[in-house]
């Protein structure tokens, strides 16, 4: 080939501007696409419709106030598997299915040395009788400390 036949391309702008429309048409539709299709396939491969979330508290030192008057931070659990828990004062048929995941969560736990911590959160209102949550937490592990 005898590159001295060669003549510059000329750069036809409307010719640029329609590649260039179509080639963002084509990533948003591709996008909404692939986006549907992900979350069909987390539908129909999930168990549960409970989505799954992890998260950590970047506070260095975030206090906690017990039911006892004691005051607690993050480094008494850093380290730990922490569970999470609320309750309201006398548990009712609407956190069964909290019970029942801690339940779980906790037989898997039963063999291992180092069981998790439970941290659980009494929706009650006032500060009186921590212990009444004691025979709540001394069904999935061993003596429950009453924070």
């Amino acid at each position: 080939m005898d590159v001295s036949q060669l003549e510059p391309a000329d750069r036809d702008p409307k010719k640029l501007r329609a590649t260039a429309i179509k080639l963002v048409i084509f990533m948003i539709v591709s996008g909404v696409v692939l986006s549907f299709s992900y979350r069909r396939y987390q539908e129909n491969t999930s168990d549960s419709r409970r989505p799954s979330f992890e998260t950590r508290v970047t506070e260095p030192e975030v206090e906690l106030l017990t039911a006892d008057g004691k005051s607690r931070n993050l480094q008494d659990l850093k380290g730990n598997v922490t569970l999470v828990l609320t309750l309201p004062k006398t548990p009712n048929p609407g956190s069964q299915p909290s019970l029942d995941a801690l339940r779980a969560v906790m037989d898997e736990f039963k063999a291992t040395p180092q069981k998790p911590k439970v941290l659980v959160f009494v929706l009650d209102g006032s500060n009186s009788n921590p212990e009444e949550m004691a025979d709540v937490l001394a069904e999935y592990g061993e003596e429950p400390e009453v924070l």
